[in-house]
């Protein structure tokens, strides 16, 4: 397992992103919102997607080129991870770049 980690410095929620704009994994997806954690120089991310019902759920994703990974998470679940972005409180990130891809957020470093 190869884990890439950060603090994440660069925290936002863009909402109504532009339909369709995103592909991963060959799948087209359709969000409503986008949360994303970076560093400051955004050279490590990851993108959590937040996706209207019928859209299709590629699964947790890792693009090693750009060091970005991505979740796809139900819109009902944005409220939790818009309060871990304007929480005050320092956050940290681990994408797993092999296997099932299992990223991770928390307020405990790891």
């Amino acid at each position: 397992m190869a884990l890439v980690k950060f603090t994440a410095t660069q925290r936002h929620v863009e909402l109504n992103p532009v339909s369709g704009a995103a592909a991963w994994g060959g799948v087209n997806i359709d969000s409503v919102a986008i949360v994303s954690f970076g560093t400051t120089s955004l050279t490590k991310r990851l993108l959590v997607y937040f996706l209207r019902p019928g859209s299709p759920d590629p699964g947790p994703q890792f693009n090693a080129s750009v060091n970005t990974g991505a979740l796809f998470r139900p819109v009902g679940e944005l409220s939790t991870w818009a309060d871990l972005v304007y929480s005050g409180r320092a956050v940290y990130v681990r994408l797993e770049s092999a296997g099932m891809h299992d990223h991770r957020v928390s307020t405990y470093n790891w």
